[in-house]
């Protein structure tokens, strides 16, 4: 009988006839059913031994025109829809051809301690890694190729709808000390040939290039790529969502122009419709790094690039070359914070830039603004950026730049110096952006986490609160609330308490409070957070 198991992590992706089964690699043999109590071994055999119901293109070579998929594998006990749980051990590599799924099949490490050798997939769709490391170390040696590929194949046919979520994958465990040990060991990290892949949450280590987008409609979204020795992230295609990444710590080891982002032209297929969004690229976090070098921030070169987003990200590196566009259409650069850390030292310091094409073909309707940078440069239409050239500069106007902190301080010149039109409705941060600032981050005043006296005459108590929430000030005064979506869920005036009704109905969590002040027809801003009352 097929029996029902739902792991909480894909509760709403998995259908109620699905089946579970089990893989231990030390415990697991081909004579069980799978179960929980009489598991299977490595993923590695259940691949081999074809124990996976799925389809495949003939005739081969593919051609949409004369192949059809048909069932390979018929009646074997796994099919599309069915989660493999791999329970800790190494379980081998994963190697499929003409691998194509109804619905997603899921593979799923109860824990991290589950490791995979490699994945490859030539030619497939929907299938789902999740949990689990990815690595050739703990097998013995160190994989001179891609350690995730899922690849469109000219022989075998294309490659989508694959996901990888939340797992590990590394070269090695800890980063090498000499360029020699980089070039003999680190693998690459993600390579994306096919459409409408999933890569999120992941942590890639110790590595070559992190993650490669090649084709069209990915999410990549979430990732920390950290020690790496040629490009973070390459987005090679159109259509694709890159948002909420960590890009930290290039090490140079060769010739190569190290970038956190980088885009180029291939075989003629200009990159389009791409969003870059809320990431953080830094060169290193420790000043003291072996094998330090400069690192290219978001470098888009050999054009052109139509209807680019590139807002809210955060890149501090040591290069000129901070955010440039070279040949671009209906590009939007949009409150990033771009510094070099060391300004008065080559290559630097940092611009944004857009550029004609190198073949002299002009750039077009194309806007840069709300932007801090050291200089700010090319064709395009300029509103409301701010260079900021010197490390005094830095100290008057962020948090910490000595410790990568570049939220803005009190005073600071880039606060509601942004044009509101052109703004995203939230900051680096997820806050919402009321009267937005210059940069990847909104300037909020703290707030106690008993009671809020502010030197501005108001008062705001308790705060967390639970179902009540006095404000209270000697002057007149209308007040808004906003969710962390920037949407107006409540407005009030002086000696108007929240009804309790309305507060218990908000998910706990920050908001941001908005206090006007009617005489001066002034306002200020605290963040505010709701709390359950245990």
């Amino acid at each position: 009988m097929r029996f029902v198991f739902i792991p909480l992590f894909i509760m709403s992706a998995l259908f109620s006839w699905a089946s579970t089964f089990y893989l231990d690699p030390s415990l697991g043999s081909l004579d069980n059913d799978g179960s929980a109590s009489a598991p299977w071994p490595n993923l590695q055999e259940i691949f081999d031994q074809g124990l996976i119901q799925h389809q495949s293109y003939g005739p081969l070579p593919y051609n949409p025109d004369l192949s059809n998929l048909q069932i390979n594998n018929p009646g074997s006990p796994i099919q599309s829809g069915d989660t493999l749980i791999l329970l800790d051990g190494l379980h081998g590599k994963v190697f499929a051809r003409n691998f194509f799924n109804t619905d997603k099949i899921y593979f799923i490490g109860q824990s991290k301690n589950a490791i995979v050798e490699y994945i490859q997939i030539q030619g497939g769709s929907n299938l789902h890694f999740e949990n689990i490391s990815i690595s050739s170390e703990p097998y013995g040696y160190y994989l001179q190729n891609k350690l995730v590929f899922f690849e469109t194949h000219a022989w075998q046919g294309p490659c989508k709808n694959m996901d990888l979520i939340n797992c590990e994958i590394y070269s090695g465990i800890q980063a090498w000390e000499t360029a020699e040990e980089w070039l003999s060991n680190s693998s690459s990290g993600i390579f994306l040939l096919g459409d409408s892949m999933r890569v999120v949450d992941n942590v890639i280590s110790n590595i070559d290039h992190g993650i490669t987008c090649n084709g069209n409609d990915h999410w990549v979204k979430g990732n920390a790529v950290i020690n790496f020795s040629g490009d973070g992230m390459r987005i090679l295609g159109s259509r694709t969502i890159v948002e909420k990444n960590l890009i930290k710590n290039c090490y140079k080891v060769d010739d190569n122009h190290d970038d956190g982002i980088q885009s180029f032209n291939t075989s003629g297929i200009e990159p389009s419709d791409n969003i870059l969004r809320s990431n953080i690229i830094l060169n290193y976090d420790d000043p003291n790094q072996l094998l330090k070098g400069p690192l290219q921030g978001i470098g888009c070169f050999d054009g052109f690039y139509n209807n680019w987003v590139i807002e809210n990200n955060l890149v501090i590196v040591d290069h000129y070359h901070g955010i440039s566009l070279y040949g671009a259409n209906n590009c939007r650069i949009i409150n990033n914070t771009v510094i070099d850390p060391t300004p008065d030292i080559t290559p630097g310091p940092i611009w944004i830039r857009i550029n004609d094409h190198e073949d002299g073909t002009p750039s077009t309707n194309c806007l840069i603004a709300n932007n801090v940078s050291n200089r700010i440069l090319g064709n395009a239409e300029m509103i409301n950026n701010q260079s900021l050239s010197s490390n005094d500069e830095y100290l008057l106007n962020f948090v910490d730049p000595a410790s990568n902190d570049f939220h803005l301080l009190p005073g600071s010149l880039l606060i509601d110096a942004a044009s509101a039109n052109v703004a995203p409705a939230v900051d680096l941060d997820g806050n919402p952006r009321i009267n937005p600032d210059i940069g990847a981050y909104e300037y909020f005043e703290s707030t106690s986490m008993h009671t809020l006296a502010s030197a501005n005459g108001y008062s705001i108590f308790p705060n967390p609160f639970y179902n009540q929430l006095t404000i209270d000030g000697e002057k007149d005064f209308n007040f808004q609330v906003f969710n962390l979506r920037a949407e107006l869920i409540y407005e009030g005036q002086k000696n108007q308490p929240i009804p309790e009704q309305e507060i218990t109905n908000w998910n706990d969590g920050a908001y941001l409070l908005k206090i006007i002040d009617l005489e001066k027809t002034t306002s200020i801003s605290k963040i505010i957070f709701k709390q359950s009352k245990d």
